[in-house]
């Protein structure tokens, strides 16, 4: 996927720039997400009479249900519910998509529905950790860390035409130090908060280590990741 221009008025010759999914990746998304399933769903019926003999397969009622159907009806009922899950597929991964818009006065994020701007003389630094897009506030705070759908020379270009502070890597990486259980420089209540993103981390919940993340930004800690291992440095 790419990146596209567009948005609000900016100085000329240095129009807004959104980083994220184009027009034509939602159209492709919304026509192969469907296809996809409806192909899955097509061969249901077949699949679950296959499946409903084997002792060890999972869901064996549903598959048995399934199995007894007449291969037509079956055929059409899975051609309908793989339609309607191919859709939702489609709306919560755009949904869920991040889009970033960067202009010379601030920096828009759009997510899940929700939008906050970010002025300009607010940034101190802006990097990549890896996929995910990095910007730093004057107090130190990362205020945006997320992964973000374009390639890495065009999220730089996008932000060092518009004169933001581009960093090859993060600033205060030699600040950060291995969270284990039970660290002694943290707080009872912030380790606990550790631990309990950890189990997020293992269990790739995602949401819930991202909404921890924010709980430690609030309470004076960043907190970024290499894997399930998680490094932090305090704001205090």
């Amino acid at each position: 996927m790419s990146s596209r221009t567009g948005g609000t008025n900016d100085t000329p010759g240095h129009q807004p720039v959104m980083l994220g999914p184009t027009t034509g990746d939602l159209v492709s998304l919304f026509i192969l997400a469907p296809v996809v399933c409806m192909a899955l769903g097509l061969g249901l019926p077949w699949i679950a009479r296959w499946a409903a003999d084997l002792p060890w397969a999972p869901f064996q009622g549903p598959l048995k249900i399934v199995a007894s159907l007449d291969l037509r009806w079956g055929a059409l009922i899975g051609l309908v519910a793989g339609l309607g899950i191919g859709v939702a597929l489609a709306v919560v991964t755009v949904r869920d998509a991040l889009r970033v818009t960067v202009a010379s006065d601030a920096v828009t994020i759009e997510k899940s529905g929700t939008s906050r701007q970010v002025a300009r003389p607010a940034v101190s630094a802006v990097f990549l950790d890896g996929k995910r897009l990095v910007v730093i506030d004057n107090a130190s705070r990362e205020i945006v860390r997320d992964e973000v759908d374009a390639k890495r020379d065009r999220i730089e270009q996008a932000f060092r035409q518009h004169e933001y502070p581009w960093q090859k890597d993060d600033p205060y990486a030699d600040a950060f130090q291995r969270w284990v259980p039970g660290t002694p420089d943290l707080p009872g209540a912030v380790d606990t908060i550790f631990v309990a993103r950890e189990k997020a981390l293992r269990e790739n919940d995602t949401e819930d280590a991202d909404d921890l993340r924010a709980e430690l930004v609030k309470k004076g800690y960043v907190v970024r990741d290499q894997k399930a291992r998680q490094y932090w440095r305090s704001l205090h």
